[in-house]
């Protein structure tokens, strides 16, 4: 099976390019020190490091959409997720729309699961890969693992700007 971690390319060159404006001096975020504004006053570009893990959590605020990259800790794979707001061009909801991808291109296609995060108590049980039509599976135990650690990760370090 080929690997799809070519997938993550675009988002992985954003958060090298968040990286090196990180250690530029700027305005950062009045509310989230974590964030160095990037251009208009639309973009933000920030890192959360958890010591101990071996990563942080990456990530891209943008006027409708945010974007975040999770480095893991040993044993969980990379996840991503792409969260547009509510009200953003090209999405009906009003709340907004989150997907959450692994590594391996699968996504979480737990609905409930999606709508409950950063709260939830269990990990998803479906998931999907993205390349076939969304045809429905049980989660891997690397899957569940991973995204109950990235929900970890982002309340944690009261990641706020996903919720």
């Amino acid at each position: 099976m080929r690997s799809r971690a070519w997938l993550l390319l675009p988002l992985a060159a954003a958060f090298a390019a968040a990286c090196v404006l990180a250690a530029l001096p700027g305005p950062a975020r009045a509310d989230d020190p974590h964030c160095v504004q990037h251009g208009s006053k639309h973009a933000y570009l920030c890192y959360y490091h958890q010591p101990g893990t071996g990563g942080g959590v990456y990530g891209a605020l943008l006027l409708f959409e945010n974007w975040y990259y999770w480095h893991p800790k040993s044993g969980d794979m990379v996840v991503d997720e792409t969260y547009a707001k509510g009200g953003a061009p090209g999405f009906f909801a009003s709340s907004g729309h989150r997907t959450i991808h692994f590594a391996d291109a699968h996504e979480v296609a737990d609905g409930p699961w999606l709508a409950h995060f950063p709260d939830n108590t269990r990990p998803p049980t479906d998931c999907s890969q993205a390349e076939s039509d969304g045809l429905v599976q049980a989660c891997t135990a690397a899957e569940q693992r991973s995204a109950m650690d990235f929900q970890h990760a982002m309340t944690a370090d009261h990641i706020p700007h996903s919720f």
